[in-house]
């Protein structure tokens, strides 16, 4: 899902010729990124849970592997 808001972003700024408008992009990307981990990391887990500390090691990539992906492999796929 975040990769698809992502490329809808990245289709915009094509459709718009707006280009220099891909690093402010990427900026709000990874502030959401960020911001994104803000709740799951503050829960507080029920202490009869096996291994209650590894609940943010987990957490963590699943929110910004995305991403990550993403501003990865866009490169490949601009237009010259």
């Amino acid at each position: 899902m975040g990769c698809m808001l992502m490329s809808i972003g990245y289709w915009l700024i094509e459709r718009f010729q707006k280009e220099n408008l891909a690093g402010v992009l990427n900026i709000v990307i990874a502030l959401l990124s960020f911001a994104s981990i803000v709740t799951p990391i503050s829960m507080s887990l029920p202490l009869d849970i096996k291994n209650p500390e590894l609940f943010p090691g987990l957490v963590v990539p699943m929110h910004f592997f995305p991403a990550l992906a993403f501003l990865c492999i866009v490169p490949f796929f601009k237009k010259k």
